[in-house]
C-alpha cells in the first residue's frame, strides 16, 4: 500500500489504530459521474446521479476530515472531469489518490498520488478494451509532459481480465524502461451482476493463470510491482470464493459514495459486485494491513484455552 502522502508519523499511527480497532480508515467518492472517453466502465449504474456543486463538496470533505477519516481515493467517472474540484478537495485530506484514465494532463495537488488505469502493453490492447481510439497514446503524452516538468507520485493500475490476462510482463517491461510510471498494482477482474460484462469475465482456470504469471513477475519485478505476495494470496481462486462483504477488507474499512454524496452498498464496485470472485487490489491492501483472525486460528486458541 502506498502512503507516501501520510508518510507523517501522527496520522500513519492514527490509521493504523483506527484500521485495527476496526473502524473505517478512508472513503472513495465518484468526484464526477461523467467520462471524456465514454470508456466501457461496466461496474458504474447506468441510472445517473446529480453531482454535487463545489461547495457541498468541500463541505462534505471537511465533515468526513473531521469523522477521523484519513485517507481518500478520487474516482469516478473521471475525477479530472472537474479539476478545479480536484484544487479544492485535495487540501483537505491527509492524504489522496486519484484515480484517471489519464485522459488530460495530470496536475500538481497536495498530498496526492495518482494511479493511472492501464488495460494493455500497447495501444492495441488498452484502446480496445476502453473503445477509445487514441487513448494509450494520449496517456504515454500526457505522462511524458508531466515527468518533463518535474512529476510526483505516479503509478499504473491494471485489472486483468480475459482480454489481456497473459500481458503482465509485457506491461511491466513496456512501463518500467519508459520510466513513466514509479510502479505497478495489478487487480484481477470482478464480474458484477447485471454489468454487461462478460465479454471481461475470467473463467477459473484463467484467474489461477493470471495469479501464477503476477507471481512470476514479482519474483523480477521486485517492488516495481506493489502487490505484495500476500496481496497475490489472496487473489487466488481459492482463497476468493470464501469472500464475502463481513470479512472484506474494503467493504468493512473504505466507504464509497457517489458523486452526489449517497453511500454505495457494500464496496466501491457496487452491490452487485460477485464477493467470490473478487479481485481488487484495495481489498488484499486493507487485508495485509489490517487482517481479521482466521476461525481456525480462533478454534485453535479456545482449545488452547481449554
Amino acid at each position: 500500500m502506498h502512503l507516501s502522502s501520510l508518510a507523517d508519523a501522527p496520522n500513519l499511527v492514527k490509521l493504523l489504530y483506527r484500521g485495527s480497532s476496526g473502524k473505517e480508515v478512508g472513503f472513495s467518492f465518484n468526484v464526477s459521474d461523467r467520462c471524456p472517453i465514454n470508456c466501457d466502465c461496466y461496474w458504474r449504474p447506468r441510472a445517473r446521479v446529480d453531482e454535487m456543486s463545489d461547495e457541498d463538496a468541500v463541505a462534505f470533505f471537511h465533515e468526513m476530515k473531521d469523522r477521523g477519516y484519513l485517507l481518500v481515493n478520487l474516482v469516478g467517472g473521471e475525477p479530472y472531469v472537474r479539476p478545479e474540484l480536484l484544487e479544492k478537495l485535495t487540501p483537505i485530506m491527509p492524504a489522496n489518490w486519484i484515480t484517471t484514465s489519464g485522459t488530460t494532463p495530470l496536475r500538481h495537488f497536495p498530498r496526492t498520488t495518482h494511479f493511472v488505469s492501464i488495460d494493455g502493453w500497447d495501444a492495441e490492447t488498452h484502446n480496445r478494451i476502453r473503445k477509445s481510439k487514441g487513448l494509450f497514446e494520449r496517456i504515454v503524452k500526457n505522462l511524458t509532459k508531466t515527468r518533463a516538468e518535474g512529476g510526483f507520485p505516479a503509478y499504473g493500475h491494471m485489472v486483468l481480465n480475459s482480454q489481456n490476462f497473459w500481458q503482465v510482463r509485457e506491461v511491466m517491461e513496456f512501463w518500467s524502461r519508459n520510466e513513466l510510471l514509479d510502479g505497478f498494482l495489478f487487480s484481477l477482474h470482478t464480474p458484477i451482476r447485471g454489468g454487461g460484462d462478460d465479454h471481461l469475465r475470467m473463467t477459473e482456470d484463467q484467474r489461477f493463470s493470471a495469479v501464477a504469471g503476477l507471481r512470476r513477475a514479482k519474483l523480477y519485478a521486485g517492488d516495481y510491482m506493489l502487490n505484495t505476495n500476500r496481496m497475490l494470496d489472496l487473489m487466488h481462486p481459492d482463497v476468493a470464493r470464501h469472500q464475502t462483504p463481513e470479512t472484506c477488507g474494503t467493504a468493512r474499512l473504505v466507504a464509497s459514495f457517489d458523486a452526489a454524496g449517497n453511500r454505495i452498498e457494500q464496496c466501491i464496485l457496487g452491490g452487485q459486485a460477485d464477493c467470490s470472485q473478487c479481485g481488487c487490489v484495495i481489498t488484499g491492501m486493507m487485508e495485509t494491513m489490517f487482517p481479521r483472525p482466521r476461525y481456525s486460528s480462533i478454534k485453535m486458541l479456545a482449545q488452547l484455552r481449554a
